[in-house]
């Protein structure tokens, strides 16, 4: 699931008994993909897009996560990724250059969560040994028993902070205001740790679109916690819907013009397209195609100017 979240086109919540929001929200869907209206990004939309592109700021050896805030006047007023923080305030940054103390080029260049994990699995191991419960001859064995437990899934030795944590932060960091009842949009389920801190902020709602499976939240807040758009006096937690952030350029991009003499050019539903529709060849006989285009256009320019030359 963690591998294919991000490869639909479309997100759909269908979390509500209600067939006619369901019919309204696939008809935008289809006029988008066929370009029979104009429609520009929803609010959700434009955020899970920022959230997106905070994770790619992110060089954490383990994952990228963003997340923006958006208070509820729908004012951005935080952001954050998962990275290393640095005295001052905020995070390290490319343009640190120098000073920059990543993980991936800090002391061993390696993931020091799983450094700490794996010195832990040997304690373990070696603790067993001392008490006469594993013998030498089998510790690696025990190791590896130890290495597939639960145990795998602690998180509290990264150096990262989280991205929800450093949206967060940052508003407070820039004293703005509109936290309390603002949204959250993370493009991963946030951690049970995130999860209390989002809690004790007061922002009512968190949109999401990966799945964590390490994470707790739901286990051990669900007094605060909720899945239902209903609940009261809980943060709202949600399956992000609509266009998919990696097509928010394909889709409200502009494509040919949107008017003709002045007036909008409006395209008959049955004689539309899919905007941006894949070739069902394979890339070779594509590439065979395009060349053998290429070509005739070359030929037929050739003779337009030789007939050009002798009429001259």
């Amino acid at each position: 699931m963690r591998d294919t979240s991000f490869l639909a086109d479309f997100f759909v919540r269908n979390d509500l008994d209600n067939q006619e929001q369901l019919k309204k929200t696939l008809d935008r869907y289809l006029e988008i993909i066929f370009g029979t209206k104009i429609h520009t990004p929803q609010l959700d939309e434009t955020a899970m897009y920022g959230a997106i592109v905070a994770a790619r700021g992110s060089a954490c050896l383990s994952r990228q996560v963003g997340a923006v805030i958006y208070s509820s006047d729908g004012e951005l007023i935080g952001q954050g990724c998962n990275d290393v923080p640095k005295g001052g305030g905020g995070l390290y940054e490319a343009e640190d250059s120098q000073n920059d103390h990543r993980c991936y080029k800090w002391k061993g260049r390696v993931c020091h969560n799983d450094t700490e994990k794996g010195e832990r699995y040997d304690e373990i191991v070696l603790a067993l040994e001392k008490a006469g419960l594993v013998s030498p001859e089998r510790s690696a064995e025990v190791k590896g028993v130890v290495a597939s437990t639960r145990l795998k899934d602690l998180i509290e030795f990264s150096r990262a902070v989280h991205a929800e944590m450093e949206a967060i932060i940052s508003v407070a960091r820039n004293a703005n205001d509109g936290l309390v009842g603002a949204t959250l949009y993370c493009t991963t389920f946030p951690c049970h740790n995130c999860a209390r801190h989002i809690v004790a902020s007061g922002i009512s709602r968190v949109v999401y679109v990966e799945p964590y499976a390490k994470s707790l939240a739901t286990k051990l807040h669900d007094d605060s916690l909720s899945a239902s758009a209903t609940a009261e006096k809980h943060v709202v937690y949600q399956q992000y819907q609509g266009v998919a952030p990696r097509n928010i350029d394909r889709y409200f991009g502009v494509r040919g013009e949107r008017k003709r003499l002045g007036k909008l050019v409006e395209t008959p539903s049955r004689e539309a397209v899919p905007v941006g529709l894949a070739p069902l060849d394979g890339i070779a006989i594509r590439e065979t195609l395009v060349i053998a285009e290429t070509a005739s256009k070359e030929v037929s320019l050739g003779a337009n100017l030789n007939d050009q030359r002798e009429e001259g």
